[in-house]
């Protein structure tokens, strides 16, 4: 399996593998994603907040407001394909990947890692 991903800006969403598929809520923060940041309205950066901020990770953390506006502000849109790798174990993670629809899973090669 190879590591290629698709980082997608200023591209039509409806074109997006499986777009018409995702609820409305997805889709409103999908077309959000793939406009260039620049061009994100203050609405939208607010929705992509109230969105993420509804998530277990993040309201368990307590983000405060200017981390999440830095947050989804600097936020990209990536498109990978089943079995498609985001990030090997031992590998520097540099990027963050919050899951808008699909699934993912994370395997851990070294089992005394789970102890």
């Amino acid at each position: 399996m190879d590591q290629s991903n698709f980082e997608i800006e200023n591209q039509n969403p409806d074109r997006i593998f499986g777009f018409s598929r995702l609820p409305v809520d997805a889709q409103a923060q999908v077309r959000t994603l793939v406009k260039p940041r620049k061009l994100r309205t203050t609405k939208e950066i607010n929705k992509l907040k109230r969105f993420l901020e509804a998530t277990p990770y993040f309201k368990d953390l307590h983000v405060d407001d200017q981390t999440l506006t830095g947050i989804v502000t600097t936020a990209t849109f990536k498109q990978t394909r089943k079995g498609k790798y985001v990030l090997r174990q031992e590998e520097r993670g540099e990027e963050m990947y919050i899951v808008l629809y699909g699934e993912c899973k994370a395997i851990i090669q070294n089992k005394e890692f789970l102890n």
